[in-house]
């Protein structure tokens, strides 16, 4: 049809036109197409959406990624097929795919993985409260349950300092330890932290962990951490320090730090070798496992 159409074309036209008109009809119709967008879909807290995307026959490749929250969009890390298991989400998260041929590259369309809250509960406790760790605003030996805050996902302690995650994502910290934990500007009034009146640490996480001086916590799939040194690592209230990318776990003990990647690997970092299972030594916060 389109050669016909050169045949027939006005004179105003020359025939070098058309035959660039035809490479790139060419061109343009040898593209990828994406013939089956990615669906929109929800996913609990804490769990993985399902998302696939169909182009045109031929030998194809492809890349999904993705964008949470203030995150720059990044390649999900594995997700090299038609089909998507995401990394365990925490927050709404927009989702595409390049497919690509050895010449072109197209996009398909943005797919939004809405994120069921998770199930939240009531804390309390009670007990030694010396340093506020209880969060009531008082200190002092507490006899009685002594309701802390509703709306909890998780909670850290240790002897002088607490965390909890709430279920918007806030993280909340109180104790004596946070005038050391939180880094220097964060806390307006730091008599708050004598009297455990909890204090926001920061905002968007899905998991944290706490030492003795030093906290972490994962925020839009970044590992930060604030406090004293860890081993060998950093003056007196350094902090909020970005640690590690693609990050969806983290726990934390003594003065180490493991953390679960979204491709699955393991990272770590800190003073404890034998702990960390490696065999050698790992100083000034460098991360083990690449």
């Amino acid at each position: 049809m389109l050669q016909g159409l050169c045949m027939y074309c006005s004179s105003r036209f020359s025939r070098a036109l058309c035959s660039l008109f035809l490479g790139l009809a060419a061109t343009l119709a040898a593209q990828p197409v994406v013939t089956d967008q990615p669906d929109s879909t929800t996913a609990a807290y804490g769990g993985n959406a399902v998302l696939s995307v169909t182009a045109t026959d031929g030998t194809l490749s492809y890349q999904w990624y993705w964008q949470q929250g203030d995150n720059p969009s990044a390649a999900v890390p594995g997700a090299t097929g038609p089909l998507l298991v995401s990394p365990p989400l925490a927050a709404d998260t927009t989702f595409w795919c390049e497919v690509s041929d050895d010449t072109e590259t197209v996009t398909s369309d943005s797919a939004t993985v809405d994120v069921s809250a998770p199930v939240s509960y009531t804390l309390a406790g009670f007990g030694r409260n010396e340093y506020g760790e209880l969060g009531t605003g008082t200190t002092g030996y507490a006899t009685q349950w002594k309701r802390i805050a509703g709306g909890v996902i998780d909670v850290e302690a240790t002897a002088t300092a607490t965390l909890l995650l709430r279920d918007d994502g806030t993280l909340l910290a109180m104790g004596s330890s946070l005038l050391d934990v939180l880094p220097d500007g964060m806390v307006e009034n730091a008599d708050k932290a004598d009297i455990g009146q909890p204090i926001v640490l920061a905002e968007h996480v899905s998991d944290m962990a706490v030492t003795q001086y030093r906290s972490f916590y994962v925020k839009e799939g970044r590992l930060w951490t604030v406090g004293v040194p860890l081993g060998s690592w950093g003056p007196e209230g350094d902090g909020p320090t970005l640690m590690a990318h693609g990050v969806t776990r983290v726990e934390a003990a003594s003065d180490y730090v493991l953390y679960l990647r979204e491709d699955g690997s393991l990272g770590g970092a800190g003073r404890k070798p034998d702990r960390l299972g490696c065999g050698f030594y790992f100083g000034r916060g460098r991360a083990a496992g690449g």
